[in-house]
């Protein structure tokens, strides 16, 4: 049996490595959302959750990271923690979703919470408009681990494409 035929390589300008491209591109869209982390918290809490920040304090040999990390409460009662640089996703009771790209500023006033955002201005909401808010967060260690796992699967890939 010729090798070709285990691999379902047919030699060249066939549609074999067509495919191992398409594998390639399916691998690196699945892994994209593994790089971020989000949790719903109430939205009374999202004040909370200002003047977050991971920003270096230094950089001797390696860089340490100062982050601010604050508890808030999610809709179930329970305490979860932030830590750093969030975005935030709002939905509305309407069904309309908004985010909220870092730095990110809320302040509560009586049924009212106004969110302020990098990519948008300050906004007031009722409190009984908003269905959800959701904080999300980019995830280095989770980001590495896709980077090396897409990156292992497209080297087997053109591995089995070359033979």
């Amino acid at each position: 049996m010729a090798l070709g035929a285990l691999t379902n390589h047919r030699g060249p300008g066939t549609d074999a490595p067509m495919t191992y491209r398409v594998l390639a591109l399916a691998m690196i869209l699945l892994a994209i959302p593994g790089c971020y982390s989000s949790q719903q918290i109430k939205p009374t809490e999202l004040p909370k959750l200002n003047h977050a920040f991971a920003t270096p304090v230094a950089s001797s040999g390696g860089q340490v990271l100062a982050v601010r990390v604050a508890q808030v409460e999610k809709p179930d009662g329970t305490l979860t923690e932030v830590a750093g640089e969030f975005d935030v996703e709002l939905t509305l009771r309407r069904g309309e979703k908004l985010v909220f790209d870092h730095p990110v500023r809320a302040s509560l006033e009586g049924e009212s919470l106004t969110i302020a955002g990098g990519n948008r201005r300050s906004t007031a909401f009722r409190l009984a408009d908003i269905t959800e808010v959701r904080v999300t967060q980019f995830q280095s260690g989770k980001t590495l681990l896709a980077i090396y796992g897409v990156g292992s699967g497209i080297m087997l890939i053109v591995l089995l494409s070359i033979l």
